[in-house]
């Protein structure tokens, strides 16, 4: 669910102001999920618990999908750490 909802919600944001094809979904989603799946299934192996490598996996998303947002908010490059405390 995590590796799908961000490439709808770009679709779904972007397809009022751009026509998309549906069609055109289907690489990226592929994608997403094959890499989450490859991911899984290595850190439930090294983690003998496929629970466990399922939430780093989770992590892992909720990290990789939010940077840009996160850099945005804080803007490093314009303000140094003390500041953003301030």
């Amino acid at each position: 669910m995590l590796a799908v909802a961000p490439v709808l919600f770009v679709y779904g944001y972007n397809g009022v102001k751009v026509p998309i094809d549906p069609g055109e979904l289907l690489p990226p989603l592929a994608l997403s999920l094959t890499l989450v799946v490859v991911l899984w299934t290595i850190l439930g192996l090294l983690l003998r618990s496929a629970a466990r490598g399922a939430l780093v996996v989770s992590l892992f998303l909720v990290l990789f999908f939010s940077y840009g947002h996160v850099a945005e908010a804080t803007r490093l490059g314009q303000r140094s750490l003390p500041d953003l405390f301030l």
